[in-house]
């Protein structure tokens, strides 16, 4: 159950990394190299961060649960993986923000 946990938490939040990294590329369109490559990288690897943090931890509550005998393990699993999922989702909504405001910043600062 873990593994799948995992996986299906990893998977749904790296389709939505990706696709926060194809509208940051188009965010980042009018800035130049220089100013719009450290908010690409810090968007990467707090995506990264996330991505296989929020996954780990997702498996950790779906084992808690179970040994509790709160639920068993297809609800806890889908629970975790889809509590996570969202989780992650937010917090790659704000490594979004502040990746276009690390380079707006650096922009304004030249």
């Amino acid at each position: 159950m873990g593994i799948l946990v995992f996986l299906i938490t990893s998977v749904i939040q790296l389709l939505v990394a990706s696709f926060g990294f194809i509208v940051l590329l188009l965010a980042l369109n009018g800035y130049s190299e220089r100013f719009a490559t450290p908010g690409i990288i810090i968007y990467t690897l707090v995506s990264v961060i996330i991505v296989l943090g929020l996954a780990s931890i997702a498996t950790l509550v779906a084992r808690i649960i179970v040994n509790k005998k709160h639920l068993g393990n297809l609800a806890a699993g889908s629970l975790s993986a889809l509590g996570f999922s969202i989780v992650g989702g937010v917090l790659l909504v704000a490594a979004f923000f502040v990746s276009i405001g690390t380079a707006e910043l650096l922009r304004t600062l030249r």
